[in-house]
């Protein structure tokens, strides 16, 4: 019979500092990110569940592998013990930890100690219905892989149409040929300091699309979280296209603070360090990190994303600073 992690899993932490990470590493190494790093050793070699111990926002990702890795001293490392499915421990984790942050948000504390881990409940089910709940997630797991890679490769075809017809201006002509390679005329735009094709005229984003800058609700007015609205930070921008989010707001923090509701098909971009492009697949807020550019009638999102995908090595050169003002990034020009 179990009843919490510590009935079920044998548990330890890894041994090394977070900075030990090794770019082009054999091994995974595993810290408090989201995703592991690489290292040149390895420390462990088993079937296992991580889980990290502490997280600037109170995020405590959890992993799952099979093999050999190292780990950060933060990162716990769990073997489920005689009678246990490790898959079933790992799917619960991930449901129990985001209820742990759910009821401690506001709280200062961001540590996931060995007694809040150990005395996780579970559920107490026998080893057969454990795996039939663990193959089910996993199979929905697997089907969620492909379509990421579906994703992927829809992105990569939409990017090559985006350039074939916008940067090298070969889209089709009245004869369904090449219109630049044909003989298309081309005009210099003093706007975009470059040619285009005739009869095509220069704008700035600005002044044709509307955009929002996003915002942050109090961490002290508990009330203001654990809603049902998803709230993005610039780091889940990098999400193609974004289904969901860490952290969940209730409307009364859209109502009391500067975030807005964006609704799904917004194209989003993050603003600081990295800049990265995105389309919502969901209504959502976003931090002060994050700019939302709603599509109209004229220019929708499906163009939209790829061109501020192309535009991200200019708009990196004109960065002055660590965080950009929303007049800044409205700056590109379509035409």
């Amino acid at each position: 019979m179990i009843n919490n992690v510590g009935g079920a899993c044998y548990i330890t932490t890894g041994k090394l500092d977070a900075n030990q990470a090794v770019s082009g590493g054999q091994y995974r190494f595993y810290t408090c990110a989201k995703s592991p790093d690489e290292i040149d050793s390895y420390a462990f070699e088993d079937d296992v569940v991580l889980v990290a111990g502490n997280n600037a926002n109170g995020n405590f990702h959890v992993n799952r592998f099979s093999g050999k890795f190292n780990a950060y001293q933060r990162t716990y490392i769990l073997t489920a013990k005689d009678g246990i499915d490790i898959d079933y421990i790992y799917y619960a984790l991930k449901i129990e930890l985001k209820r742990l942050k759910e009821k401690a948000q506001g709280s200062q504390t961001k540590f996931l100690t060995m007694p809040i881990l150990t005395n996780i409940g579970l559920q107490d089910i026998g080893y057969d219905d454990q795996v039939v709940i663990s193959k089910v997630l996993a199979t929905l797991d697997k089907k969620i892989e492909i379509n990421n890679k579906i994703n992927t490769e829809l992105e990569a075809m939409a990017k090559l149409i985006y350039d074939y017809w916008f940067v090298q201006f070969d889209f089709p002509d009245t004869n369904g040929k090449p219109y630049k390679s044909s003989g298309g005329k081309m005009v210099y735009n003093e706007v975009l300091k470059r040619e285009i094709p005739d009869g095509c005229e220069g704008a700035k984003v600005g002044d044709i699309l509307c955009s929002e800058l996003g915002g942050t609700p109090s961490t002290k007015v508990s009330e203001y979280w654990s809603g049902n609205i998803p709230w993005l930070n610039s780091g889940e921008i990098s999400n193609f296209p974004i289904i969901e989010a860490e952290e969940h707001i209730t409307s009364k923090a859209i109502d009391k603070s500067a975030t807005t509701l964006m609704p799904g098909g917004t194209c989003v971009l993050s603003i600081t360090r990295h800049l990265r492009p995105s389309i919502l697949a969901v209504d959502a807020c976003a931090n002060q990190s994050v700019v939302g550019i709603y599509e109209n009638e004229k220019l929708k999102s499906s163009y939209l994303y790829p061109y501020l995908k192309n535009e991200i090595p200019r708009l990196m050169s004109l960065q002055t600073s660590t965080i950009w003002s929303k007049n800044t990034i409205i700056f590109g020009h379509f035409y």
